[in-house]
C-alpha cells in the first residue's frame, strides 16, 4: 500500500523549535487510509478533529459522505469526544496512534 503523505503542518508563528509537537496516526474510517498529522501539544482535540474531517471530505469520498466520526485510541481503548481539551492533557504526545469510527448522524 502507498503511504498518503503527511497532512502539511500549518501552526502559526515562526519555526523557532520551542513548540513542542506530537505526530498522530490516524486510521480512517475504511480501515486502510492512514494519515499522519503533526500538531503542537498545546492544540485541542477539536483542532485535530477538524483537521481529519478536511481529510476525510477530501478522500473518502461518496462512502462516508454525511457520517461523522468518532476519534479513538486504540490503547487504552479511549473516544476522545471533549473538543476544548488539549493534545497533552489527553495523553496524545510526544505520538499517539487513533482510528476513526464512523458514527451515523443523529
Amino acid at each position: 500500500g502507498e503511504v498518503p503523505p503527511a497532512i502539511p503542518y500549518d501552526g502559526g508563528g515562526g519555526n523557532d523549535g520551542d513548540d513542542q509537537v506530537t505526530t498522530l496516526r490516524v486510521k480512517g474510517m475504511d480501515g486502510f487510509r492512514m494519515y499522519i498529522i503533526r500538531l503542537r501539544f498545546d492544540d485541542t482535540v477539536g483542532t485535530l478533529r477538524r483537521y481529519l474531517e478536511r481529510a476525510c471530505s477530501a478522500d473518502e469520498g461518496k462512502k462516508h459522505a454525511g457520517l461523522t466520526f468518532e476519534i479513538r485510541g486504540t490503547y487504552p481503548p479511549r473516544v476522545y469526544d471533549d473538543d476544548q481539551v488539549t493534545l497533552r492533557a489527553a495523553g496524545l504526545v510526544p505520538n499517539a496512534a487513533l482510528l476513526l469510527k464512523p458514527v451515523c448522524a443523529a
